[in-house]
């Protein structure tokens, strides 16, 4: 960066040329190594007492110190690791008279070594001098303190370091440094290396700085000046270029290479002594300063818009002078001594604003204000007084200035600051002056003419914006309220609302005159009400002699106080009037209702009346007010209209006309001023009608239809109830005695009909049977009717009432559907509040009222139910593929054919002492378990629909809900047929065969027979050889001897029949340890599998053995074992009919056993069995008719014609009864 410089001075600094170096100091501290170079290239150690010259060069080694005594006395102290050369030092020619002055001309002031390494700070202990600089255009060095690092010291006042006409440090180590300059506050200016220059320029005392921010031309500049300044010195100062003239000076600064352990530098001592020259101290005696003086803060004077008296403000001068006792004065000031409180002023000075006291030996001073003058001021001034101090040889002075804040001091107002006024809401009329308020304000004022204000000729806005107000030059306000403003008609009676307005005097002091509104003097609050009734009327000339429904000659006549009506202020006296708008002849808006002609008011005095068509007409009212009281008395002569738009009932009102007769009430204060309010006195008077009124009864008639008196036309699908009648499918009632009514005074008639809630389209709450659509009702005339669906769909029913009469009829065309399971002929009626039957009643003056029915709950349609019976009973022999047909009755009714049920008949046959019980299965099946006279078997089945009519399906058999072999079937045609098939009569059941079954115990023989012949038991070695069987009670084994299976021994089952399973036992073991046994499974000659397990005896008790085929392919040939029930269960897959145990060996010990309760299926034939079937009929709305059908199954050997059963009731229910007749049946007859 550059510091330029444009500080010049005078003189010139002059170079003493041609004279040998100058001698400015001596060394008076040396520690540690250091050495002197002189200009003759000759180096010494510096050593305590050595000269110094202008041009050596001064290094001290690290760890060092010398202190070098310059000749003005001062100290200049070089530190270790540093390098200093003093060049370029001359005395000044013009400085002869004062020895010991420096100048420095043309070189730099070079800081060296450890410096630039930023290891070392160069410091002068006290100063390096008064060095000065001339004739380049230098600084001047009296404002400008220079530090060279964070860590250096504060560098002399005096000092700086120049290059020619700028502070350049291009010749150094660049960096950040800091400018600190000498003023009254100093400032502290960074720069920084190498990105602006500092421009520094002299500004009286102190020194002006402006950044310069470099520009990239500016820069290259200052890099080849640093190049340059470099470059020279490498060589040293000047040029060594021929011709050149050697400068002054010392050469280029080597720096010295101090490094530990190295011989010190010695001196020549064949060198010339050099030459000492002390140098000569003179003393600078300085001229004499002049006292100083300090004034304090000064004082300041604060006047205010009132007359102010100001207090006396007191201080202390203070001075100092090096040259003794100072004395105080004031310039133009008066001596003489005067005492305020209790000090003692010799010396005063009176100004326009007061007169300032002073103290001349200690500087205490008092300034006492001129009240007077401050309080007339209207502007700011200021008073001033020159305070001098001497010592006696020279003397300082300075100006006391004392501030006087001026202000225009504020008139003092009196008169009329306040006033009132009445604001006039709602009233008719008032006395104008109550909305003006008036006074007058006067003022005194100083520096203004009295009584004087500052006009306000046009009517302005107050504060409150609640009225306006003018002012004349004399004082005199008027304020005029504005009555249409919102807040003064929002004021009532007794309620105040302040306002104000601000005026002013010529001197422009304010004033606030405050306005008080009042609520009005009187206002209307709630009125009362008169009312008369027409009822009361009585017999007389003026009504025609046509009485009201409950005459009463005193309730023709009703008074009130309306004063009440009125509220005013306190004292004030009222009255009250009546008044007609429009005058004499006004229509009253009320009609005469036996002529139909308006009634005309006619005023009289303090009464009106009312007069049919015309002034002279017959009275029909009068209204009188008491004028002291306002009482109202309202009396009614004949009937009115009433209006029937504003209530159908019997009680309407009507009031006269509105603003037709009012009732005016008027207050007046003591200032004769009043204010008067009217109301609509019309509007509150009122007669009401004496009209009709009907009511609907508790008790109601009711109309009831039956679906069993249909006819089959085209409107019903052509399908008939059970017993068709179209006389019977109508029927009607009155039901005008549903209604109870009153006619009144005007005489009425009554007027029906129907009406629908929900218009057209709405759904009756009824649903056609046939389709299960909803009837919707539609509306024509006098009629409602029921369509199915939509309002176009067939006709299903109508209901019609006779306007005049009330009477209704109700007629059906098509069934409806009914709730299920409750009864034969149950009944459903109309959704409640959909059809409802109005009575009107309407007197002759147009009132009405109405009451209604729900007429639709009271309209219902019973059930017709089908009907289903004689069965005829069929036999069938006990054989396969036998058929038999029958006939029965069934009539499904009005609603038509929904299902067909049939079931086989639960619970015991009669008293043949056979049971059927059934269940029904988890499959959808149902299981018939039959027991009795020794049978003991079951068989399942399940139904299905077929053309309208119902099949039952059984079987023997039910796997997994699959049904399996068929055993009979019952078809029920729904037009009074029925066939049943016994389609195979094979029985499947399950058997065992113990020990004891085969006779005699211990006899041994070739093989053993079931007594179903079913299953044949035979023997052989483990070689094939046949052995003989024998059974006991313990169970079957092989040999001739003992009741036991040894090992070696064969025992085999063959069965007639395929087996799917058969099971079992290992009983009666003996010995000890377990058998290996093979159970070979064979279907005929082949080999199906052979299961080898080895049994061990069981701790007590057999061992279980199942063979079973399965169709799970993962268990085929395989077997599994239940710890719990000591079974093994050997998985097969394909039926079987044979079972060989093999006792192949003993496995450990001997164990023997038998093998016992063989179980296996038997196939034999079904015994002959009646059956007995409950079959049911369904309409479409739900209802169900059941009979019984028997079906008896005989035994070929007992065949014999069958028993007749008696006839069954069309409503046995569908679950099933004992039949309550005795039956006869043949042996191992079956009831389902």
């Amino acid at each position: 960066m550059l510091v330029a410089s444009g500080v010049e001075f005078g003189g010139v600094c002059v170079a003493a040329l041609g004279q040998p170096p100058r001698l400015i100091g001596n060394i008076q501290t040396a520690i540690g190594c250091g050495t002197i170079r002189r200009a003759s290239g000759i180096a010494v150690r510096g050593a305590i007492g050595d000269p110094v010259r202008d041009g050596d060069v001064i290094e001290v080694a690290a760890g060092g110190r010398i202190e070098i005594r310059l000749i003005d006395g001062r100290v200049l102290d070089v530190p270790g690791g540093t390098c200093l050369e003093l060049n370029g030092c001359a005395q000044d020619p013009g400085d002869i008279a004062q020895p010991g002055l420096l100048a420095k001309t043309r070189g730099i002031f070079r800081s060296i070594g450890s410096w630039l390494a930023r290891s070392g700070t160069p410091t002068t202990a006290p100063s390096v001098g008064n060095i000065r600089a001339g004739g380049f255009g230098t600084l001047s060095l009296t404002a400008l303190t220079f530090s060279l690092l964070e860590d250096a010291r504060a560098a002399e006042p005096n000092v700086t370091f120049l290059d020619d006409d700028s502070i350049s440090y291009k010749d150094l180590h660049h960096g950040v440094f800091e400018l600190v300059t000498k003023e009254a506050i100093p400032r502290h200016i960074i720069v920084e290396d190498p990105g602006e220059t500092i421009v520094l320029s002299k500004r009286g005392s102190s020194v002006g700085v402006s950044h310069v921010t470099n520009s990239p031309a500016h820069m290259e500049e200052l890099r080849e000046a640093q190049q340059e300044a470099l470059a020279n010195f490498e060589k040293g100062a000047g040029s060594k270029g021929s011709g050149m003239p050697a400068l002054e000076g010392s050469p280029l600064l080597q720096p010295i290479n101090f490094q530990p352990g190295a011989p010190p530098l010695t001196q020549d001592p064949l060198a010339p002594v050099p030459e000492v020259i002390f140098a000569t101290i003179q003393t600078f005696k300085p001229p004499p300063v002049p006292p100083s003086l300090n004034l304090g803060a000064g004082i300041a004077e604060i006047d205010t818009a009132k007359f102010d008296n100001f207090s006396a403000a007191s201080g202390t001068f203070s001075a100092s002078s090096k040259n003794g006792a100072v004395t105080f004065g004031i310039g133009g000031g008066i001596a003489g001594n005067v005492v305020l409180g209790q000090l003692t002023y010799d010396v005063s000075s009176t100004g326009q604003f007061g007169t300032l006291y002073l103290n001349s030996a200690t500087g205490n001073y008092t300034f006492v204000p001129n009240n007077a003058a401050i309080n007339a001021l209207k502007v700011n001034s200021s008073q001033s007084f020159v305070i001098t101090v001497s010592d006696g040889t020279l003397a300082t002075s300075e100006s006391f200035n004392i501030t006087i804040v001026g202000v225009d001091d504020a008139s003092i107002i009196s008169g009329a600051k306040a006033g009132a006024v009445v604001g006039a809401v709602g009233v008719s009329g008032a006395s104008p002056g109550l909305l003006i308020a008036t006074g007058t304000l006067t003022d005194t004022d100083v520096d203004d003419p009295a009584n004087t204000f500052t006009a306000v000729n046009v009517p302005t806005a107050s504060t409150g914006g609640h009225g306006t107000f003018t002012l004349t030059t004399a004082g005199v306000w008027t304020y005029t309220l504005n009555n249409a403003d919102g807040s003064v008609q929002a004021l009532h009676v007794g309620d105040t609302l302040t306002d104000s307005f601000t005026v002013t005097t010529i001197g422009g002091t304010p004033q606030v005159v405050t306005i008080t509104i009042h609520g009005p003097l009187i206002e209307a609050r709630t009125a009362p009400s008169l009312t008369l009734s027409e009822t009361h009327l009585t017999a007389t000339a003026l009504d025609d002699h046509i009485a009201g429904s409950a005459p009463d000659a005193a309730l023709t006549t009703t008074s009130g106080e309306f004063s009440a009506a009125f509220v005013t202020e306190a004292g004030l006296a009222v009255s009250y009037a009546l008044t007609i708008t429009g005058g004499n002849g006004a229509a009253s808006g009320l009609i005469d209702s036996h002529t139909g002609l308006s009634d005309v008011l006619v005023l009289n005095g303090n009464t009106i009346e009312g007069h049919v068509g015309t002034a002279s007409g017959t009275l029909a009212f009068t209204i009188t007010v008491d004028p002291a009281t306002g009482r109202v008395t309202f009396v009614d002569q004949r009937a009115v209209e009433q209006s029937s738009d504003t209530s159908p009932d019997s009680g309407e009102a009507i009031a006269l006309g509105t603003g037709i007769v009012n009732l005016i009430a008027t207050v007046t204060n003591s200032d004769g001023q009043y204010q008067d309010i009217s109301i609509d006195l019309g509007k509150q008077l009122t007669i009401t009608d004496d009209g009709p009124s009907i009511k609907a009864n508790a008790t109601t008639p009711s109309l009831t239809l039956s679906e069993t008196h249909l006819t089959a036309t085209a409107l019903d699908d052509h399908i008939a109830g059970s017993a068709p009648c179209a006389a019977l499918t109508t029927i009607s009632a009155d039901f005008s005695t549903a209604f109870t009514s009153v006619q009144g005074a005007d005489g009425a008639t009554t007027h029906y009909a129907l009406m629908i809630n929900g218009g057209n389209s709405t759904p009756s709450g009824l649903t056609d049977s046939h389709t299960g659509l909803a009837d919707v009702l539609v509306l024509h005339g006098n009629t409602i009717e029921g369509h199915v669906g939509t309002a176009s769909g067939e006709l299903a029913f109508t209901i019609a009432v006779d306007p005049a009469t009330g009477s209704v009829t109700f007629t059906e065309y098509r069934a409806v559907t009914h709730p299920s399971c409750t009864s034969a002929d149950e009944a459903v009626s109309l959704t409640s509040g959909i059809v409802d039957l109005v009575a009107t009643i309407t007197d002759k003056d147009g009132d009405f009222q109405s009451a209604s029915i729900d007429l639709g709950k009271q309209l219902t349609i019973t059930d017709d139910s089908p009907t289903i019976c004689n069965f005829s009973k069929i036999c069938v022999a006990d054989q396969d593929n036998q058929f038999a047909t029958g006939t029965y009755d069934v009539n499904f009714g009005a609603d038509g054919d929904a299902a067909m049920l049939v079931a086989i008949h639960n619970g015991a046959v009669g008293n043949t002492g056979f049971d059927l019980a059934a269940s029904h299965l988890a499959d959808g099946n149902t299981a018939v378990h039959v027991t009795g006279n020794g049978d003991n078997f079951t068989f399942y089945y399940s139904t299905h629909e077929v053309g309208g009519g119902v099949e039952l399906d059984a079987y023997r058999a039910d796997c997994g809900g699959t049904l399996t072999d068929p055993y009979f079937k019952l078809l029920i045609d729904p037009h009074g047929t029925f066939c049943f098939n016994l389609e195979n009569v094979d029985l499947l059941k399950d058997v065992t065969a113990t020990g004891s079954d085969f006779g005699a115990p211990g006899d041994a023989k070739p093989s053993l027979t079931a007594a179903d012949g079913q299953l044949v038991i035979t023997g052989s070695d483990s070689c094939g050889h046949p052995l003989d069987v024998k059974s006991s009670s313990s169970g079957i084994a092989v040999g001739d001897c003992g009741l036991q299976m040894d090992p070696d021994e064969q025992l085999n089952l063959a069965f007639s029949e395929k087996q799917s399973q058969v099971g079992f036992t290992l009983a009666h073991w003996q010995g000890c340890g377990a058998a290996n046994v093979t159970f070979k499974v064979l279907d005929g000659c082949a080999d199906v599998h052979d299961f080898n397990i080895c049994v061990p005896k069981p701790p007590d008790g057999c061992t279980g053995i199942v063979v079973k085929e399965t169709s799970n392919a993962s268990l085929i040939n395989t077997y599994t074992f239940d710890n719990t029930t000591l079974t093994y269960t050997l998985y097969v897959g394909k039926e079987f009919n044979q079972v060989e145990v093999d006792y192949d060996h003993a496995a450990g010990g001997n164990a023997t056993f038998t093998v016992n309760n063989i179980a296996y299926t038997e196939k034999t034939t079904i015994p002959g069995t009646d059956l007995l079937f409950d079959v049911s009929a369904i309409d479409k709305d739900g209802d169900a008719a059941t009979a019984i059908l028997p079906v008896d199954i005989q035994d070929l050997k007992t065949w014999t014609s069958a028993p007749t059963f008696a006839p069954s009731p069309a409503s046995v229910a569908m679950a099933g009864s004992i039949l309550s007749d005795p039956v006869t049946h043949v042996q191992h007859d079956l009831i389902m």
